[in-house]
């Protein structure tokens, strides 16, 4: 097939053809001074990646689920040794979301911020009130201590990806992945 466009003479060779429909295609054109070439950009690739970790938490209540997700969190942290630890501080943390999974996300980040950014771990999480957009939580916690807090897997984020919150039979249960 010849093709004229922007002055020059094309001839358009397809390789390996025919083409499943919906595939692209390598396009390889023949022009006077030489061979040029077109490769659309692929759609996707899929890859394994072994850098996250699920959990799935259960709770009879809204409360207990989120506090649970604190529990969760740093359990899958740290192993906590038992010793002498600084005496237990106690901290309130207000957060807001776009919808109940938007806020378990917010509210994780926060507590995973706790840990990473300011060296605390919390012990004991006490949620007062919740909404579907916004959570009233008092953290318990200590100052990570070397010592007595051996870390296990280190979490660098909590993700949207696998997110869900849903009503069971019995309680509530959400699934959360973090990036380790």
């Amino acid at each position: 097939m010849i093709k004229r466009g922007a002055g020059v003479i094309l001839r358009e060779e397809f390789i390996n053809p025919p083409f499943s429909k919906g595939e692209d295609q390598d396009i390889i054109f023949a022009l006077e001074g030489g061979l040029g070439y077109a490769l659309p950009m692929q759609k996707y690739k899929v890859f394994n990646h072994t850098a996250d970790i699920g959990c799935e938490i259960f709770g009879k209540t809204r409360k207990e689920l989120f506090a649970k997700s604190v529990a969760a969190l740093f359990d899958l942290m740290l192993e906590q040794k038992s010793g002498k630890g600084k005496v237990s501080a106690t901290q309130s943390i207000t957060v807001a979301g776009s919808d109940l999974e938007d806020l378990l996300i917010n509210f994780l980040r926060e507590i995973l911020y706790f840990f990473n950014g300011q060296q605390w771990v919390v012990t004991n999480c006490h949620v007062s009130e919740i909404t579907r957009k916004h959570i009233v939580a008092q953290l318990s916690g200590e100052p990570y201590n070397p010592k007595k807090h051996q870390v296990k897997i280190e979490i660098k984020a909590v993700t949207y990806h696998g997110l869900s919150i849903k009503k069971a039979k019995v309680g509530w249960k959400a699934r959360v992945i973090f990036d380790v």
